[in-house]
């Protein structure tokens, strides 16, 4: 007796097209022959832990990376290749999914059907999430009371009757205006003051102290200019006064790092210290041209051993032990080729989920620094 063997199915997975919303279904309706490629680059959004940890318990039997280069359309170029060696080498009843929104694979599909082959695209939804996000994140629209003044007649002010000065307050003006004439009779002594002159003597001795004041007021703002003068001169002093961590960690980044590289110094100092004191050290050395010039000498001559040299200083700024800081080291040395993805695939192998959360996110924030000191 003949038993007719089930087929297997082949996916294919488009990972800068789709998130991880296929990994659910896919894995719990997996086979025990079917096989899972992902295509993944620097482009790739990012799956979540849990969707990286169901994965990898299924095995490297059943689950195959592949990195792929950048540009354009290269991911869906090599997706194809793969797809056409695996055919061509499978069997004939076996079924190939592409896992993609992109409608050009369509001609891929059409193109194996006409050869009399089981393949066919999978469209992932990928809007739910967003779409649930934004309807929470609606508000109440807000009613606002109209500001326009109220004209019922009870809520008019009632007319008080006119008293007998505002009817006609012209009655009482002359009264109020009789007191007006006598200061006439009291401003007479004042036409007697030039008798009261004091002598040209005794009028210089009193106009001495206000030329003085005028002196003193000119000299006063003279003195204030001088005090401004020597306040940047003060402050000069104390930029060009550093700790000795931070005259540390400086060298340190400039073993990875030329002093020259102003731009590259600049941004590695503040995602290391922060804005604050990374502009702080980089002003530093920005205006001490000696101290740029004995830096210089201390750059490490090879670029993989300048950013082992970084690796190291990330964590051991992050307060993370000194084995530590090497494992990772080495875990960034053996999987850079595989970019962030396998770098986070295999601190989570190396320290588990848990610590893997901890570690991973000193060493994204630093990983395009980290390019170029390993490029140069």
């Amino acid at each position: 007796m003949i038993f007719s063997r089930k087929p297997a199915k082949h996916y294919f997975i488009d990972s800068e097209n789709v998130n991880d919303v296929w990994v659910e279904g896919i894995v719990q309706s997996l086979g025990q022959k079917d096989h899972i490629y992902i295509f993944y680059s620097e482009n790739s959004t990012h799956m979540k832990s849990d969707s990286v940890r169901r994965l990898m318990e299924l095995g490297a039997d059943r689950v195959t990376w592949i990195r792929c280069y950048i540009g354009t359309n290269a991911l869906d170029f090599q997706l194809v290749t793969v797809l056409g060696a695996v055919a061509s080498n499978g069997r004939s009843e076996d079924e190939f999914v592409i896992v993609s929104n992109d409608a050009g694979f369509d001609a891929v599909v059409s193109f194996w059907q006409d050869q009399g082959r089981e393949v066919s695209r999978l469209k992932m939804d990928t809007s739910a999430g967003r779409t649930k996000r934004h309807a929470k994140a609606r508000k109440p629209v807000r009613k606002f009371q109209s500001q326009k003044p109220d004209l019922r007649p009870e809520a008019r002010p009632q007319a008080q009757p006119e008293t007998r000065t505002q009817q006609n307050p012209r009655a009482e003006q002359p009264k109020k205006q009789q007191p007006k004439a006598e200061p006439a009779k009291k401003q007479q002594p004042k036409a007697e003051q030039p008798k009261k002159q004091q002598p040209k003597a005794e009028q210089q001795k009193k106009q001495q102290p206000k030329a003085e004041q005028a002196k003193k007021q000119q000299q006063q703002p003279k003195a204030e200019k001088k005090a401004k003068q020597e306040q940047p001169k003060q402050q000069k002093t104390v930029v060009q006064e550093l700790s000795k961590r931070d005259q540390a960690i400086l060298k340190s980044v400039c073993r990875s790092i030329p002093s020259k590289d102003a731009g590259q110094l600049h941004d590695a100092l503040n995602t290391l210290l922060g804005a604050e004191d990374g502009m702080r050290i980089y002003n530093f050395l920005k205006k001490n041209q000696e101290e740029q010039k004995q830096l210089e000498g201390v750059l490490l001559p090879e670029s993989g051993a300048r950013a082992s040299n970084y690796v190291r200083l990330i964590y051991a700024v992050a307060g993370v032990s000194e084995e530590t800081g090497l494992t990772i080291t080495d875990i960034y040395k053996t999987s850079r080729k595989d970019g962030l993805q396998g770098i986070n695939l295999a601190m989570v192998k190396k320290f588990g989920q848990d610590d893997a959360n901890k570690y991973y996110p000193d060493l994204k924030r630093h990983y395009r620094i980290l390019e170029k000191i390993s490029k140069n």
